[in-house]
């Protein structure tokens, strides 16, 4: 089989995996590599991976690959977690006032612009490291930061009307907005991964845990591994 790599695509668990199609194959025929196989069921850590490799290699000499054998090395089958609709939404009980209009109305535009939440993420980053810099020339503590950049976040995701949480960059999100039920849920879609995958993609993004951080001093429910440095 002649496979030919198309590109990558994003995972679950806040890492790509690549694309590949058998040139043999129909236009519509799509292929993961076993590695991208297992970042889609969620198996972390090299081995977890290698034990589970070698047992994938046995069943597909005998013809079949349960996706037990996932399961038994760790992984799992991709959380979906409900969001309910807000009662009361961010975005029409903000004041317009005091220039807060023009990076509220930024902020949604930034949420619209991007079709995947690996995007959407990678895109709010720098635009939360800007802000919470910003706040340190007048030597603002960095929750008097956070806490409006958390409401100028949750009021931009409210516009997605998304029903569910599926993938780690949307609960990371998720668990730092200003509604309860938003957190809860963000909560528990990453709690699985937590010392996993997403203790992986936090490392790798420290203005996310400075801000994550900061929110836990007025979101009493956020646990110590949001925002917290892996040692």
């Amino acid at each position: 089989m002649s496979m030919t790599k198309l590109g990558h695509i994003p995972s679950p668990y806040g890492v790509p995996i690549a694309v590949y199609r058998d040139k043999g194959g129909g236009e519509d025929e799509f292929h993961h590599e076993l590695d991208g196989c297992m970042t889609m069921a969620g198996i972390h850590g090299k081995h977890n991976r290698e034990r589970c490799e070698k047992v994938l290699g046995e069943a597909m000499g005998r013809g079949g690959v349960p996706f037990q054998i996932f399961l038994d090395h760790g992984g799992q089958k991709v959380p979906h977690v409900a969001i309910p609709r807000p009662e009361q939404p961010a975005y029409t009980n903000m004041p317009k006032t005091h220039g807060i209009e023009e990076p509220l109305e930024n902020w949604v535009t930034l949420a619209l612009d991007h079709p995947s939440w690996d995007r959407r993420a990678a895109a709010f980053l720098p635009v939360l490291e800007h802000a919470m810099e910003s706040t340190k020339s007048w030597q603002a503590p960095p929750e008097v930061a956070a806490a409006g950049l958390s409401m100028l976040l949750t009021a931009a995701i409210e516009h997605l009307a998304e029903a569910e949480i599926d993938c780690l960059e949307a609960a990371a999100f998720y668990a730092v907005s200003a509604h309860d039920d938003w957190r809860v849920a963000g909560i528990e879609w990453l709690k699985p991964v937590s010392a996993t995958w997403f203790w992986d993609w936090q490392n790798a993004r420290p203005t996310y845990r400075t801000f994550a951080a900061a929110c836990r001093s007025f979101y009493g429910d956020l646990p110590e591994w949001v925002g917290g440095a892996h040692e």
